[in-house]
């Protein structure tokens, strides 16, 4: 309302009204601070001539906001209010440089000894003085672990058989002729199929290693290949010498007839000594031969001669 007042003052006429609506104003202030909008804008009656009265304005539509006064005074300060509370602790901040060194300051009074410090790395070894005189010897100490096998050794020469363990069989396997008759001729052994303290040297000699009672045995092949009746003698002769009472006969007949003679003896000897068959004929056509080559049905081979010898005692 104030502003539509002051929009209608323009003359001096209307300054004078101004000041007597201002002074109402105020007096409404100090009363009860009553609201502008119900203070009674009648002002007092005032002489004003007519001929400075402008007829009043119908009212419009407000003005724009007008600009600010300046600044004004700025006021007393005043009173200090309460202590805030205090707020969150901040960062700490970089450190600051280290302060000057003080100084040294007086040495102690030395009343009591210090702890002992570690012992120290042991020094290098001394040189080696000379050796002392030999003690005397000591106790035999317990025997050590056995070593492990050595490697087994080439086979020794065969020993002599033990007594009662001689024996050997022995064969010939070639025909045995009488080319001149009434001769005294030996008997030969080229196979020797099992031994043991016994054995044929020369051919023809049954030798012994182990002194005790021989049982000896032979069976031979006898043929004769023209007609009549011969006969063969057979014996044993012990280290060259004919063994008394140990001939045998045998009679043949008939051509290309065939016959086995076998005996044996019983012989005490020593170790060493040996043992030889004789035989003889006044026939030339009688042998000793070996057969081969047998079938219908297939047998095996005939040898000339076959003997056994066993230490019995």
């Amino acid at each position: 309302m104030l502003r539509r007042t002051l929009r209608r003052v323009a003359t001096f006429p209307h300054l004078l009204l101004v000041i007597a609506i201002v002074s109402a104003f105020a007096t409404g202030i100090a009363i009860g601070r009553q609201p502008l909008d119900t203070i009674d804008t009648v002002s007092p009656a005032i002489d004003v001539p007519s001929s400075n009265v402008c007829p009043v304005e119908q009212p419009s539509e407000p003005g724009s906001q007008g600009d600010s006064g300046p600044q004004g005074e700025v006021g007393p300060p005043g009173d200090t209010g309460p202590q805030g509370e205090a707020g969150p602790q901040g960062e700490p901040g970089p450190p600051g440089e280290t302060g000057p060194q003080g100084e040294t300051g007086a040495p102690g009074v030395c009343d009591s000894t210090g702890p002992t410090g570690a012992t120290g790395p042991t020094g290098p070894a001394g040189a080696t003085g000379p050796a002392g005189a030999t003690g005397p010897a000591g106790a035999t100490g317990p025997a050590g672990a056995t070593g492990p096998t050595g490697p087994v050794g080439a086979t020794g020469a065969t020993g002599p058989a033990a007594p009662g363990h001689s024996f050997g069989t022995f064969n010939d396997t070639t025909t045995q002729t009488n080319p001149t008759p009434n001769i005294a001729r030996t008997f030969s052994f080229n196979t020797t199929l099992v031994a043991q303290g016994v054995s044929i040297v020369d051919g023809t000699k049954i030798t012994v290693d182990i002194a005790g009672v021989y049982n000896v045995q032979f069976s031979a092949e006898i043929i004769k290949t023209d007609a009549g009746l011969d006969t063969v003698d057979i014996w044993f002769s012990r280290n060259g010498s004919d063994e008394p009472s140990s001939n045998g006969r045998i009679s043949v007949s008939d051509r290309n007839s065939s016959t086995v003679a076998s005996w044996n003896i019983f012989v005490e000897l020593s170790a060493g000594d040996y043992i030889e068959i004789k035989w003889s004929s006044a026939d030339v056509d009688v042998s000793f031969p070996t057969i081969t080559g047998l079938s219908n049905p297939t047998r095996p081979d005939i040898p000339s001669l076959i003997l056994t010898v066993f230490q019995v005692a």
